[in-house]
């Protein structure tokens, strides 16, 4: 169990963080821009956390999510310059 508190530490920011970017419209700007990075937060650890167990696949995703989080704060920031 306690191999898996940065898991579980992860999943709570990243939820934090999801949750933040869906109960919040684009005028609140900020609030979604803290709420990504919340989630990047989370994955980064999530990617920490695969590596200490040696999960070489995982990290694969974990990058590939870190790679997604980038395009929706690209696309907030197009939506911001509109």
């Amino acid at each position: 169990m306690k191999n898996n508190k940065i898991k579980h530490l992860s999943i709570l920011i990243m939820s934090i963080g999801a949750l933040l970017n869906m109960y919040f419209d684009v005028e609140y700007f900020s609030i979604k821009i803290i709420g990504a990075c919340l989630s990047l937060i989370g994955i980064v650890m999530m990617l920490y956390h695969y590596y200490i167990h040696q999960q070489y696949a995982h990290i694969r995703n974990a990058f590939l999510s870190i790679a997604a989080l980038f395009l929706v704060l690209i696309s907030y920031f197009i939506l911001m310059n509109k």
